[in-house]
């Protein structure tokens, strides 16, 4: 049975919370389309931390690929966090 209101199986968030708590990362599967509909809403320059955010990097490795100050690393992850992050008004119909 799926939550109609957060779209997954009841029983997967306690284990979720469980792997959570243990210190694992936890994201959800990506369907193919919607990971090409997120990498479409970045530029070029973004695509290279993207990679290494979605393997896991800490902001000194990425830093360091990019060779720049980890708080410019870190600025710019957060940027592409931020534009693939959903917007509440995008979900709701009549929301504006």
């Amino acid at each position: 049975m799926r939550d109609a209101k957060r779209g997954s199986h009841p029983s997967s968030r306690p284990t979720a919370i469980r792997r959570i708590a243990n210190g694992e990362t936890v994201l959800p599967t990506v369907s193919r389309s919607e990971f090409e509909a997120a990498v479409a809403r970045l530029t070029d320059t973004d695509l290279p931390i993207f990679a290494m955010l979605l393997d896991g990097a800490p902001v000194p490795a990425i830093a360091e690929g990019l060779r720049t100050d980890e708080r410019e690393a870190a600025h710019r992850a957060q940027k592409i966090v931020a534009r693939l992050r959903p917007r509440l008004d995008r979900q709701l119909p009549g929301v504006h």
